[in-house]
């Protein structure tokens, strides 16, 4: 009977490291982006229709964000272009930071490591650190605005060397009924 114990004992610790990480708290300002998401956009590429849909995926260890845009705006060329988007954001266990990697229909990949999250868990900030296929020093920053549960705001901004991020995009979702 001892033994058992001692057995289980020395087992429960590596049952329980094991749990899925849909379990931990750290996850918890995500959790207010699950859903599905449509909203309308402003930025460089002029007006946009936009429809996300967040979920946590692969046992909860990541978080799946998948967009579609469709431009507005008559007087640029982007005006009915559609732009599909993929966004994953884990955790490195190393380094005990988020990760948000953005792959843009345009060709944009951004690989961002989460600055802050605001005490209250409205609003969570990325910054590249690195951009695969813009140009050399660049930085890009990605903003969550969470309103409440019914809506948020995302923010892409982008900073050439040397200068101060200015926005690109931004789009003010509310959830899909």
């Amino acid at each position: 009977m001892i033994r058992a114990l001692l057995i289980l004992a020395l087992w429960s610790p590596t049952v329980f490291a094991q749990l899925p990480e849909e379990l931990s708290a750290r996850w918890d300002p995500f959790r207010k982006l699950t859903g599905h998401w449509e909203g309308s956009g402003t930025g460089e590429w002029g007006g946009s229709r936009v429809c996300a849909n967040c979920q946590f995926i692969l046992n909860g260890r990541f978080v799946e964000i998948r967009t579609r845009v469709v431009y507005l705006a008559a007087e640029t060329d982007s005006a009915g272009a559609v732009q599909e988007d993929l966004a994953i954001i884990s955790f490195d266990n190393e380094r005990k930071k988020f990760i948000l990697r953005q792959f843009q229909g345009r060709g944009l990949v951004d690989q961002a490591v989460l600055d802050s999250i605001s005490p209250d868990g409205k609003t969570i900030q990325f910054t590249s650190e690195f951009l695969e296929n813009a140009a050399p020093g660049w930085k890009a920053r990605t903003t969550f605005e969470i309103a409440g549960h019914l809506e948020f705001t995302y923010r892409f901004e982008f900073a050439p060397p040397g200068k101060d991020f200015e926005r690109h995009s931004e789009v003010h979702f509310r959830r899909k009924e």
